[in-house]
């Protein structure tokens, strides 16, 4: 909309309420000290936000993907699953490849017997050939 960095800060804590909105009043003395008077940007916001309020969330979502494998799960659910929970796994999977190769380790030890042999690079497409692979199975 537009609106400068200082005016979503001041808008989100706006929205605060309760226990959000003291925490906010305590940290925003914190950083204007730490800043001495420099306006709070968005991406500052954002970051203590998230650390405050969703680190633990995080972390648990990163942990699931760690140890997701499709199991019992069709590829199309496994796939929505997979691509849901890597946002909170960047580290683990910070390109095209690598949530490529990652995918396919986790899919079904038949599936991915079947699907190895082209070394495929591209998440789509591993993605299509497995589920052609299974309905093969």
């Amino acid at each position: 909309m537009g609106c400068t960095d200082g005016q979503n800060v001041l808008y989100a804590a706006y929205k605060f309420i309760g226990g959000a909105s003291r925490w906010w009043e305590t940290k925003k003395e914190l950083l204007d000290q730490e800043l001495r008077g420099a306006e709070i940007t968005w991406a500052c916001f954002k970051k203590e936000f998230n650390d405050r309020f969703f680190s633990r969330a995080q972390q648990l979502c990163a942990k699931e993907f760690h140890n997701l494998v499709q199991g019992n799960l069709t590829i199309e659910l496994y796939a929505a699953k997979f691509m849901e929970l890597a946002r909170f796994a960047l580290n683990l999977v910070p390109d095209e490849e690598s949530r490529t190769e990652r995918f396919q380790e986790g899919l079904h030890p038949r599936i991915r017997d079947r699907v190895t042999c082209f070394e495929i690079k591209d998440f789509t497409k591993l993605v299509n050939v497995a589920t052609i692979a299974k309905r093969g199975h």
